[in-house]
C-alpha cells in the first residue's frame, strides 16, 4: 500500500493479521476482479491478536473481494487501529458482500494519536471504489479507543464507495477514558459507521 496516511509503509510484514494477513488482488478494465478473491468460507472461535489491521478472515485487503464468508464467536484486538470480523483494512478497489458477523468481540483499546477504526465487519476501507453490501452483523460487541462502528469504523478518502442492504445489530462503545484533546483527534461511533473522510 505505501505511505499513505498513518500506515506506516504498512506492506507484507506482521502488521496484518488473520486466516489470511494480507490478499492483493486484480481488476480488470470492466472493472471485475480476477484474484485476491475469498468465497464461501466460515470462521469459527479464532482468537486473533495484533498491532495493525486485524480480523478474523482476511488483515489486510488491496483490491479484492470477500463474499459468502461467515465468523462466528471469535475475538480480535488490535493495539492501534484497523479491527474488524471479517477485514481488519480494506485498500483500493474492494468488495465485501454477503458476509455475515454473529457474537463476536472486536477491540481496538490503546489511548494513541492515530487514526484507529473499528468495526463489526470492516476496521478501515481507503481508497478506490468500495462495495459493501449484503452484510449482516449480530450479537457483535465494538469497542475503540476513536472510531468504533457496527459495520465501518472509518471509510478514508474513497473514489466511490457503495453500502447497501446491510444489516446491524451491535453494542458499540468507545472507550470511556477517552477525550477530545487527544493530538485533536476527535471521537466517533455510530451503528453503520463512525467517520467518512474524504
Amino acid at each position: 500500500p505505501g505511505t499513505n496516511d498513518y500506515d506506516h509503509n504498512l506492506a507484507v510484514d506482521n502488521h496484518s493479521k488473520g486466516l489470511f494477513g494480507y490478499v492483493k488482488g486484480a481488476v480488470n478494465a470492466n472493472g471485475n476482479f480476477t484474484t485476491g478473491i475469498i468465497y464461501n468460507l466460515k470462521v469459527s472461535s479464532a482468537v486473533i491478536n495484533g498491532w495493525n489491521a486485524e480480523a478474523a478472515v482476511v488483515g489486510t485487503l488491496e483490491n479484492g473481494a470477500v463474499s459468502q464468508v461467515a465468523v462466528y464467536s471469535s475475538k480480535i484486538s488490535g493495539a492501534y487501529e484497523n479491527a474488524g470480523a471479517v477485514v481488519g483494512r480494506a485498500y483500493g478497489d474492494t468488495s465485501v458482500t454477503g458476509c455475515y458477523v454473529e457474537n463476536c468481540q472486536i477491540n481496538l483499546p490503546t489511548n494513541n494519536s492515530y487514526e484507529n477504526g473499528a468495526g463489526g465487519l470492516i476496521g478501515r476501507t481507503q481508497g478506490g471504489k468500495q462495495n459493501i453490501s449484503s452484510n449482516i452483523v449480530t450479537g457483535t460487541t465494538v469497542q475503540a479507543y476513536r472510531k468504533a462502528a457496527g459495520l465501518i469504523g472509518y471509510i478514508l478518502q474513497p473514489e466511490s464507495v457503495t453500502i447497501s442492504n446491510d444489516a446491524v445489530s451491535a453494542d458499540v462503545k468507545i472507550n470511556s477514558a477517552a477525550t477530545n484533546s487527544n493530538n485533536g483527534g476527535k471521537l466517533y461511533y455510530g451503528l453503520m459507521y463512525a467517520e467518512v473522510q474524504g
